[in-house]
């Protein structure tokens, strides 16, 4: 569990001085509006926006790289375009992510007890989606800007979530290749995993007996 002291605010503080010496450099009056695009609205924030998200949270990129070997080995399946080419305002890529992340909230089944934020990140588009999880309930906001102070931050990719929902590959297994990783408190980060896991097992339940 790659979990470490890196407060969810300093993302947004680090978002707002490197779009703030990007203005500066560039004297681009609408540098600004990266701090809440998304790849899929603009793909050249998402690059921008990776950057900075390395810089917060230290190795973020291997992510990348881990899902190209798992690519390579046949481990997860090729994923489709994440990005459009050029601006696609919630187009196709953007409702087939957002259900994705959706359907793995509703998967999640907490106790009445249990009380944490979890925002994830599609790196490629660099996507946030928020999921808010009291009193036995998980709600999901998706396309939010990022994650508040407090939050536990999981990267991954669109490829990765979408072979765990296909029980290609459990959470255990993602995190083992570095298809995800998490950051923030580890108490957090283990009611997490175990939250993930017992989804693991529901699902494989539910295939069982059919």
């Amino acid at each position: 569990m790659d979990a470490n002291r890196f407060p969810a605010q300093a993302w947004s503080a680090s978002l707002r001085r490197a779009v703030t010496g990007a203005v500066v450099a560039a004297s681009l009056v609408g540098a600004g509006a990266a701090a809440r695009a998304c790849g899929y609205e603009d793909p050249s924030a998402a690059s921008f926006q990776r950057g900075v998200l390395n810089m917060v949270y230290p190795k973020a990129l291997y992510v990348q790289g881990a899902v190209s070997q798992a690519i390579l080995h046949g481990i997860i399946a090729t994923p489709q375009a994440a990005i459009p080419i050029g601006k696609d305002l919630f187009g196709l890529g953007y409702r087939r992510s957002a259900e994705l992340l959706r359907q793995f909230g509703d998967q999640l089944k907490p106790d009445g007890s249990d009380n944490l934020s979890i925002s994830l990140v599609l790196i490629e588009p660099m996507l946030w989606t928020r999921y808010s999880i009291k009193g036995g309930t998980v709600s999901a906001s998706v396309h939010v800007n990022g994650p508040e102070a407090g939050d536990l931050v999981v990267i991954t990719a669109e490829a990765s979530m979408k072979a765990m929902m296909e029980r290609r590959v459990t959470f255990q297994q993602a995190e083992a290749l570095g298809l995800l990783r998490v950051y923030g408190d580890p108490a957090k980060a283990a009611r997490f995993q175990a939250l993930a896991e017992q989804r693991d097992g529901l699902a494989e339940a539910a295939t069982v007996g059919q």
